[in-house]
């Protein structure tokens, strides 16, 4: 029987291989595809810490990922656009990004769109998170540090429920 140690372990690994694979596609999910997706979750939570059915798995599924799915996926966002502006990589991506003409605040201007579904794209909802940042995380260059600060402001926004992410 393997131990509870390498199932989550492998369970982490795989599942932060399905999520953030395409952590694009998944910026701004419908409710019901959060859903699917947290219930998949649940399931690998299950099988990483050997839980039955009928038991609750919300405390022990944040034990894989560090935090919910919810804040993960935000912090995720951040950290995709904060290695953009790095690294000016894909440079077709870079190029979408608007600067205002002050930087003091490190903000970006949110792209206009005609139609209703536009807070859903990554542009739209990753540049809301990133406004959303204080002044010293998006002034952070190093992207170990930065990815750190933008985890715990994650952490402790969903703690006090007073930003809406996904």
């Amino acid at each position: 029987m393997k131990s509870t140690r390498f199932r989550a372990k492998s369970t982490k690994f795989l599942t932060t291989l399905v999520i953030s694979y395409p952590e694009i596609v998944y910026s701004k999910l419908y409710s019901a595809s959060l859903t699917k997706l947290q219930v998949a979750f649940n399931y690998a939570a299950r099988y990483a810490f050997n839980k039955r059915m009928d038991e609750s798995i919300s405390s022990w599924s944040k034990n894989i990922l560090g935090m919910t799915i919810k804040q993960y996926l935000c912090a995720r966002n951040c950290i995709f656009l904060h290695n953009l502006m790095m690294t000016k990589t894909p440079s077709y991506l870079y190029e979408k990004l608007c600067f205002p003409s002050s930087d003091r605040s490190k903000n970006l201007l949110i792209p206009k769109f005609n139609y209703m579904n536009s807070e859903r794209l990554f542009f739209v909802n990753a540049i809301r998170l990133w406004n959303d940042l204080p002044a010293n995380i998006k002034a952070i260059g190093e992207r170990g540090l930065f990815k750190r600060k933008v985890c715990d402001f994650f952490q402790l926004l969903l703690k006090y429920m007073w930003f809406k992410c996904l």
